[in-house]
């Protein structure tokens, strides 16, 4: 069956600010990129996602909305 993931979100600290994230550990460092999820659902029937934002900082969310869109169809 093919699957759509309805609820997926990406960190890209090279990008973008998440200020909230500094208090969590398991987010606390590190990214979550467009290869990171398609290695995590490899052979798992997902043929597309929905995008949620990431909470990125205020001055960000412009910037988070139009990497996205440059990302649509690449992953």
């Amino acid at each position: 069956m093919d699957l759509i993931d309805t609820h997926q979100h990406l960190i890209l600290r090279d990008r973008l600010g998440y200020g909230w994230i500094k208090g969590i550990p398991a987010l606390a460092s590190g990214d979550f990129t467009i290869a990171d999820y398609t290695g995590l659902t490899a052979g798992k029937g997902v043929i597309g996602s929905l995008f949620m934002e990431t909470g990125v900082d205020d001055a960000d969310y412009q910037s988070e909305a139009r990497l996205i869109a440059g990302l649509v169809g690449t992953g």
